[in-house]
């Protein structure tokens, strides 16, 4: 998909695949707090996520990253990468080439400052549909097992984490990996937390061509992971008080 790349003031960088004065102007209204947006689901100091009616040839959601534009481990990063914003917009680029379904990125924007990013936003397109659910579990894997056949994860594969659209289904909230080391097990691993029972997990699994081994790891260091995670919540809330 082709994309135009723009200078911007005040030390911009703006990435779109809409055609650049429609983009432009959008980008103003936006970072001038004069957007009229036609939904608005988030507004809180973590993020804003709205909607603006007819970007392009469909709505578009636009997310501001707030905290991680504000944290400084976030921010020293982005001296030798984009920021959350732009590196967003290329993973929806780069999901639409790997042929699996996702919403079309439209623009991301960054500013920086000495060196590091520290605002931004980005646009894709509104997919409407309804959030997925664990009885669309079957549906969903469908399109979850073609990222994986091709060596990728996409963290946290929740069946929330997708929208269905009649017999479609689009990821949203993702980031793409495709891991150096262990990535069997590593895809094993998401799979088993999005699978929910270990006879469906196996199946699945199989059909990527893992081994048995591979399969009986990926279940128990899930398992695990899990577990840990409940000790450090508790663990948290228990230090809260």
């Amino acid at each position: 998909m082709d994309y135009a790349q723009v200078r911007l003031p005040d030390n911009g960088y703006m990435v779109t695949t809409l055609p650049v004065d429609q983009a432009t102007a959008i980008c103003k209204s936006i970072a001038a707090g004069e957007a009229n947006y036609s939904r608005v689901f988030k507004d809180t100091s973590k993020a804003f996520v709205g909607v603006l009616a007819e970007v392009g040839e469909s709505d578009a959601v636009v997310k501001i990253p707030r905290s991680r534009s504000k944290r400084r481990w976030e921010r020293f990063l982005t001296y030798f990468r984009h920021g959350e914003s732009i590196r967003q917009f290329n993973r929806q680029l780069n999901l639409i080439e790997l042929g699996v379904k996702g919403p079309t990125p439209l623009m991301a924007v960054e500013w920086r400052a000495n060196g590091v990013v520290v605002d931004g936003f980005y646009l894709y397109e509104f997919i409407y549909g309804r959030g997925g659910s664990k009885t669309d579990r079957n549906l969903i894997a469908r399109e979850l097992l073609k990222l994986y056949s091709l060596g990728y994860t996409r963290k946290d594969p929740k069946p929330e984490n997708f929208v269905v659209s009649g017999e479609n289904v689009y990821l949203i909230d993702f980031t793409l990996d495709k891991p150096l080391f262990f990535s069997k097990i590593r895809r094993a691993m998401e799979l088993s937390q999005f699978s929910g029972s270990f006879g469906r997990y196996k199946y699945r699994a199989r059909s990527l061509g893992f081994s048995d081994i591979v399969i009986c790891s990926g279940w128990a260091l899930q398992g695990l992971s899990q577990r840990l995670r409940r000790v450090r919540r508790n663990a948290s809330k228990f230090l809260g008080k």
